[in-house]
């Protein structure tokens, strides 16, 4: 601080591990996941975070249809 008053340090990070994002999703994440098209483009993030959000939609919709059917059978 401006008086000379020392900050405490923060608190550590959680723990996790460094796959955590593969781990919750099923996306397959490599050094060329961002890089967009050749043709120039920027990264649409609104597009892309509505993609994976209707993608885990469609995977969770035929989750329950495929449970309903093995309960049905």
């Amino acid at each position: 601080m401006r008086d000379g008053t020392l900050i405490p340090p923060s608190p550590p990070l959680p723990g996790g591990s460094a796959d955590g994002v593969t781990a919750c999703h099923d996306a397959i994440i490599t050094p060329s996941t961002i890089i967009p098209p050749h043709s120039g483009e920027r990264l649409d993030l609104h597009l892309a975070i509505w993609t994976c959000f209707a993608n885990a939609k469609n995977q969770a919709a035929r989750r329950e249809r495929e449970r309903e059917q093995a309960l049905a059978n």
